[in-house]
């Protein structure tokens, strides 16, 4: 009865962990969809016909500031995406490990005890039980797995966004200068 709730348990939290390492993930790309709509209404507002120096400078500063708040907050999501991730496959070693357990000799403490969550960044890290806390730790330091790649893919898209902004408006400026 016991091994059968605790297993329940750890199969709820890996379905939690699996959804919330989605939307971290969406998450992330949101932030650069909205950098990418944010850098299309900038080089739609057009600069005066003779811009100074100063617009130049405010609006580089004003692209480059939003697009380093979204460069945070992408970096965020990543991150907890990655301890949702690690959290989802302790929680899946877990459930192998409950399954194959003698009912008899079933110990719930082993699986259900907390730890002390002082020091730790992660607010959740207080209600989940110290084994799954110790698994994930120990997965965590096994490398950043696969999304590496795709963290980079959204890394230089952002940098791509921000110096074509950049670009476009220092160059929509030095055509308004030539123009007659």
């Amino acid at each position: 009865m016991l091994q059968e709730q605790t297993f329940q348990f750890y199969e709820r939290t890996r379905d939690y962990y699996r959804a919330y390492e989605q939307h971290k993930e969406l998450s992330a790309w949101a932030g650069l969809v909205l950098l990418f709509i944010f850098d299309g209404i900038v080089l739609d507002v057009r600069l005066p016909r003779d811009p100074c120096n100063y617009a130049l400078l405010v609006a580089t500063f004003v692209v480059s500031s939003v697009t380093f708040l979204v460069y945070r907050f992408v970096n965020i999501q990543i991150k907890l995406k990655a301890r949702g991730r690690v959290l989802q496959g302790a929680a899946w070693q877990i459930c192998l490990e409950i399954s194959q357990e003698n009912p008899d000799n079933f110990d719930v403490l082993k699986y259900l005890q907390g730890r002390d969550a002082a020091g730790k960044h992660l607010i959740s890290d207080h209600v989940c039980p110290k084994i799954l806390l110790d698994r994930a730790d120990a997965l965590e330091k096994l490398g950043p797995g696969p999304s590496k790649s795709a963290e980079r893919i959204v890394y230089w898209l952002m940098f791509i966004s921000w110096f074509a902004t950049v670009s476009m408006i220092v160059l929509s400026a030095y055509l308004a200068m030539v123009r007659p």
